[in-house]
């Protein structure tokens, strides 16, 4: 029996579909440098799903989405999408972005890359202690890393983010 030759792919759908998947992403050495934060973060992750909520600490902290392909085996590779805090404890700001998943009322791009990466989004979180604030620490880690899914910088990133927009 012959075999069934694959169905040819339009070049045009494909640029199409490719296109929700490109994200300009800042690679700023000078910026890394600066990295810096005021406490030491003791980061801990696991793949984004329902079923890792229970191991997401219950206390205030930072946390960041990171896409982790996989792929080539052995290779390990990874990409940074956006970084957050939490007054609250984080477990509960897991299980918000669990449901906002599934709700086409949340914030449009989170939405956007909470589905299109399902699978591979990972979710890292370090919790920050009291007297140190979870948003001095997210300030500083937005000014270094400058994560392409967030959408507030300080002016001086903003300036350079602009500029690629």
């Amino acid at each position: 029996m012959a075999s069934k030759k694959p169905k040819p792919v339009n070049d045009l759908t494909m640029n199409i579909e490719a296109r929700g998947h490109r994200h300009t992403i800042l690679l700023w050495p000078k910026l890394w440098q600066e990295c810096k934060p005021p406490v030491k973060l003791k980061w801990e992750g696991k793949k984004f799903s329902p079923a890792s909520k229970r191991f997401i600490p219950n206390k205030p902290g930072v946390y960041a989405f990171v896409i982790k392909p996989g792929v080539p085996p052995g290779l390990p590779n990874s990409v940074l999408m956006y970084i957050g805090m939490s007054d609250r404890p984080l477990r509960d700001r897991f299980g918000e972005y669990v449901r906002e998943m599934g709700d086409p009322r949340g914030r449009p791009a989170i939405n956007t890359m909470l589905q299109m990466y399902d699978g591979y989004l990972h979710f890292y979180c370090a919790c920050v202690n009291k007297p140190t604030k979870p948003k001095t620490i997210e300030d500083h880690l937005l000014e270094t890393l400058v994560p392409p899914m967030n959408k507030q910088y300080s002016a001086k990133v903003s300036r350079v983010v602009g500029a690629f927009s």
